[in-house]
C-alpha cells in the first residue's frame, strides 16, 4: 500500500504525528509542514500541528538541545510575567508553546515528487529527529525581532516580556524574537531567541553582543521603564493610560 504522508514514531509526549509531503515554509533553516498529532492508543485526540525539520542537515535529537533549552528556559518566565501583568492591568497576557521531539517512522512513498513539484531538496532518512509544535491560527506576526526592535503597533506587551526576562535573568541573557499569534486575548509566542553572556544557545545566542543590540533598539514603556537596564538611560517619563499597554505607533510614529 502506498504511503501518502510521512509519518513518525511516538513523540516525547506521546503522540504520533503524520504530516504532508508539501512544505508549509521554506526557509534557510527550517522547513515546515502541516500535519496532526494523535495520542498513542487514542484516535479521537486529534490536533493540528507543525512538523519542522533542518532544511539540509540531517537531525537527530541532539541536533534540537538548543532548540529546545530556549523552549525550556523561555518557559519559566510566562507565569511570573502574566502575575507581574495582573499587578498592572495590562492584557493580554503572553504563552510560548511547548516543542515536542519525534523520530521519523516511515517516507512518503511520493517524497521524490514533492521535491520535484514543490522544489526543494530535503531527503528524510527514517532516524532523523523532528520537532512536532502546535498549529498556531490566526496572523503569523514578528513583535519583536532578533535585535530587539519592535515591528508592529502591538509591540510594547511583547517588548516588555523580553525586558523583563533580562531583569529575572539577573541580567544573564535576554529573550527576543518573539513571533506568533494574537489568539483569544493571549499572545501565543514560537521559535525565541536568547543571547547571554554565556553564548550557550545555540548558533542565534549572539551573546553580550546580542544583549547590547536588543537596548539600544528597546523602547521602555509604563510596563517595564523601571526593569533593570545594562547602563542604559531612562528615555524621559511618559503620560500612558495606565490600564493597557500603549501602541507603538501612536507613542513612536517613526517605527
Amino acid at each position: 500500500m502506498l504511503q501518502v504522508e510521512h509519518s513518525t514514531w511516538v513523540s516525547e509526549e506521546g503522540n504520533i504525528c503524520y504530516f504532508k509531503c508539501k512544505p508549509k515554509y521554506k526557509g534557510d533553516k527550517f522547513i515546515l509542514f502541516k500535519g496532526v498529532a494523535i495520542k498513542q492508543r487514542s484516535c479521537e485526540s486529534q490536533e493540528s500541528v507543525i512538523v519542522k525539520v533542518f532544511t539540509y542537515a540531517h537531525a537527530g535529537t541532539r541536533d534540537w538541545r538548543h532548540y529546545k533549552a530556549v523552549f525550556y528556559r523561555t518557559r519559566q518566565f510566562i507565569e511570573p510575567f502574566n502575575s507581574y501583568l495582573g499587578t498592572t492591568k495590562a492584557r493580554p497576557k503572553v504563552e510560548f508553546l511547548a516543542p515536542e521531539v519525534a523520530i521519523m517512522d516511515t517516507q512518503s512513498d511520493f517524497q521524490m515528487f514533492a521535491r520535484f513539484f514543490w522544489n526543494f531538496n530535503k531527503t528524510f532518512s527514517e532516524d532523523e529527529a523532528v520537532v512536532i509544535e502546535r498549529r498556531l491560527k490566526g496572523d503569523f506576526i514578528t513583535y519583536i525581532d532578533t535585535t530587539g526592535y519592535a515591528t508592529h503597533e502591538m509591540s510594547a506587551l511583547p517588548a516588555a516580556f523580553c525586558h523583563f526576562s533580562y531583569q529575572e535573568s539577573g541580567g544573564q541573557f535576554v529573550i527576543c524574537n518573539l513571533q506568533g499569534v494574537l489568539d483569544n486575548g493571549k499572545f501565543v509566542f514560537t521559535n525565541p531567541v536568547i543571547h547571554s553572556n554565556s553564548e550557550t544557545f545555540g548558533e542565534s545566542d549572539k551573546g553580550a553582543k546580542g544583549i547590547t543590540s536588543f537596548f539600544a533598539n528597546h523602547v521602555c514603556t509604563y510596563l517595564c521603564q523601571d526593569f533593570v537596564k545594562p547602563g542604559y538611560t531612562a528615555k524621559g517619563p511618559r503620560r500612558l493610560d495606565e490600564d493597557r499597554p500603549p501602541r507603538y505607533s501612536i507613542l513612536f510614529p517613526d517605527r
